[in-house]
């Protein structure tokens, strides 16, 4: 029997191998920005427009971009933004934060008081102005020079062609006032510039054509806290990821630039970051991106002006109809709803608080209802919608509850940073009283280019609230409910 069982594992073995291999040999998988194609390309410039959280103010956020690689003022983490960091510009590869370049500057007055000419600006003072004919970006901060005249500071960005960008500074001040100003009692020499660099120890820094070596982290965790220097001297040349031509890029300075570099573990996270001063009024240097992305040809269109597939490789069908709120009726289910963010509580239940009703409908067969049970779960939430900045829409849905009294809240909430449907925003908007028969409601606004979406929650009384019929479109006003098609049928 052994030797007939050891007999047909080879044949065994002949037979199910091409099985195994049918079942994990598939198409290879293709990371949507994975990059394919690179090569030197113009910077193009970009500008979003978002809310400041601070002021509620629409401001503008510009970008030169070379493929998967960018240049940002006003955006610091990838859709992140404020007019708070405005010293700071932030580089981006593949969409993530990479590297960014912070401006320092300040002198004390012959008072012995500090005056700041970076940070610590006002935003109603500052001027941000971009070109896209030139590829230029230029901040400028007014500030007072000690003998009481208004000088800026400023920084710019511009296209220098072929995937190089140039960044210049002055400090609105010349050589000799900065002399006659020190022989006065006040130093006003220059700006410090610094380098921070989050997620360094899984790249490679090349600085002067000599490798950067990096404390080892067990030593750099003893010194919590504390920083530990690893370079100092000129930096004529600092080279990011020299390997990758698609993920790497360097910096190259005539200005005299020098400084030092430090290591420090703070926060269970190690930072690293350059100190440098050219001890000038102005400076300059040369990002080079090298060979970046090539864009690809026949990707999906931007839904609402918004680019989602670019964002995160999204594909939203454009709607064949006025309605832009997919799944309008609920007849796919719960397709196209998530949890609003934050605690909840659950409890053990025979019936769900969220069910999806194929009795009770006001249009189609479905209807989203609400059961009186469960009341701790999160609010559901619909995927985000789109909105083209300045475009009025209207919002609308059908509602109705089963004891008179009842009410559902229906609540707008941004999903952009600074958007003007902030969380506080959504838990206070004022629920809609009900009825024992379908009754719609409906809400207007004027998009800031921020995509929202819809928070749900109800209040049966002790009985049932339904909801359906669900309509995004462009205008002032609610029109005729329609549906496309493939949101008519279930299943």
């Amino acid at each position: 029997m052994k030797s007939i069982f050891f007999s047909l594992v080879p044949v065994l073995f002949t037979v199910l191998t091409p099985l195994l291999r049918a079942e994990v040999n598939g198409p290879d998988f293709i990371p949507p920005f994975e990059v394919k194609e690179a090569v030197r390309q113009n910077p193009k410039l970009e500008v979003k427009s978002f809310i400041d959280s601070k002021t509620k103010r629409s401001i503008v956020s510009p970008s030169l971009q070379v493929g998967n690689k960018s240049l940002t003022v006003r955006e610091f983490d990838s859709n992140r933004m404020t007019g708070d960091r405005d010293y700071a510009i932030s580089l981006f590869l593949n969409k993530r934060y990479a590297f960014s370049f912070l401006f320092a500057g300040s002198y004390r007055n012959s008072d012995g008081k500090w005056v700041n000419f970076t940070q610590n600006y006002q935003l109603d003072k500052v001027k941000l102005v971009y070109d896209k004919s030139s590829g230029t970006i230029q901040w400028n901060n007014p500030y007072p020079l000690p003998d009481g005249r208004i000088a800026e500071f400023s920084y710019r960005l511009k296209s220098l062609g072929n995937s190089r960008i140039e960044l210049s500074w002055d400090i609105g001040c010349s050589e000799k006032e900065s002399a006659d100003f020190k022989a006065k009692g006040a130093l006003i020499q220059g700006c410090i510039l610094y380098f921070d660099i989050p997620d360094y120890r899984r790249q490679t820094l090349q600085i002067n054509g000599s490798p950067l070596s990096y404390t080892a982290e067990s030593v750099l965790k003893s010194k919590d806290g504390n920083r530990i220097r690893i370079w100092n001297g000129i930096l004529k040349r600092l080279e990011f990821n020299p390997a990758s031509r698609e993920n790497g890029f360097s910096i190259t300075s005539d200005s005299n630039l020098r400084g030092s570099a430090t290591e420090t573990y703070a926060w269970k996270r190690t930072s690293l970051s350059f100190m440098l001063n050219n001890g000038a009024p102005r400076g300059s240097l040369v990002i080079d991106f090298g060979a970046a992305a090539v864009s690809k040809s026949g990707l999906p269109p931007p839904v609402e002006g918004n680019d989602l597939w670019a964002q995160d490789a999204l594909h939203l069908p454009l709607s064949p109809t006025r309605n832009l709120f997919p799944n309008p009726s609920f007849e796919q289910g719960f397709r196209y709803w998530r949890w609003q963010e934050g605690g909840a509580q659950y409890s053990r239940s025979p019936v769900k608080r969220y069910a999806i009703d194929s009795v009770v409908a006001k249009f189609g067969k479905n209807s989203f209802v609400f059961n009186p049970a469960q009341y701790g779960v999160s609010a559901p939430m619909s995927f985000s919608l789109p909105g083209r900045k300045g475009q009025v829409y209207t919002i609308s849905f059908y509602a109705k509850g089963e004891k008179n009294g009842a009410s559902i809240r229906f609540a707008l909430s941004s999903r952009k940073q600074g958007g003007q449907f902030p969380r506080s925003y959504t838990e206070r908007c004022k629920p809609y009283p009900l009825t024992t028969e379908w009754k719609r409601f409906s809400t207007t606004f004027t998009s800031d280019g921020s995509p929202v979406a819809v928070v749900i929650g109800a209040n049966g009384l002790g009985g049932k609230v339904w909801l359906d019929g669900i309509q995004y479109e462009r205008g002032n006003k609610a029109s005729e409910f329609v549906s496309s098609p493939e949101n008519l049928s279930s299943g």
